[in-house]
């Protein structure tokens, strides 16, 4: 690129030229697949992020660099993955963008479905809040009403502790209402197993992320949490 009158330019420039060419304000939707030999990558699910569309970021590794950086802050990912791969999916996501893209992207969701029930799925909560502190990422999941079967969708905010505490109880709350109760504690009596089950589940992993906040020394309200766990 040295010799290129791109180079010449100032970086401010390049990168208002590499948000004329890239897609912008796109949900780019992305799905963790397996070659069937043990291997695990990518799969973009639209043509949002294509060769075609993309061919900007294969011309020389500077221009990959810069470019990538700005097609992440310019565009929201949606990548679906089971739950018990959900720490696959983010090394493989990373792998793809970049580490040093991850931090700035304008937003990725990680979308595991129905998952939200099983061990595995808890057991991943603190590592990937641990992963993805510091950059946009949220883990989105459905539940179904036992009471009404009204499809619920739940999100959890990774970015710091403060925002996983916040929509930890957004998603209690959600919930209850989704099955036609109040929303307060005191409408957990009127719940099926069902419901149960996943509001101890938010329980859970709250205590497991409070715990790792505070062997860490991170977060702003810790001390008032430590009165409600």
């Amino acid at each position: 690129m040295d010799s290129s009158p791109l180079a010449l330019l100032p970086p401010e420039l390049r990168n208002e030229i590499y948000r004329l060419v890239l897609p912008q304000g796109k949900e780019v939707r992305l799905a963790l697949c397996s070659d069937g030999q043990g291997d695990d990558y990518i799969q973009p699910l639209d043509d949002t992020w294509n060769a075609n569309v993309l061919a900007l970021l294969y011309i020389c590794k500077q221009i990959n660099c810069e470019a990538r950086v700005v097609f992440c802050k310019c565009n929201n990912f949606v990548l679906n993955t089971p739950g018990e791969q959900v720490l696959t999916a983010l090394d493989r996501f990373t792998a793809r963008v970049g580490s040093h893209a991850l931090k700035i992207i304008s937003r990725l969701e990680i979308n595991i479905g129905w998952d939200w029930g099983r061990s595995s799925c808890e057991q991943v909560i603190v590592p990937l809040w641990l992963a993805s502190t510091g950059a946009n990422i949220s883990l989105s999941f459905a539940a179904v009403s036992a009471c009404n079967r009204r499809k619920v969708a739940l999100e959890l905010s990774l970015k710091d502790y403060d925002s996983f505490r916040s929509s930890i109880k957004t998603c209690k709350v959600a919930y209850q209402v989704g099955c036609g109760l109040s929303g307060d504690e005191n409408s957990r009596k009127f719940l099926a197993w069902r419901e149960w089950e996943l509001l101890t589940f938010l329980d859970r992993v709250h205590q497991d992320v409070y715990e790792t906040a505070r062997r860490l020394k991170v977060g702003s309200k810790l001390k008032r949490d430590a009165k409600d766990l």
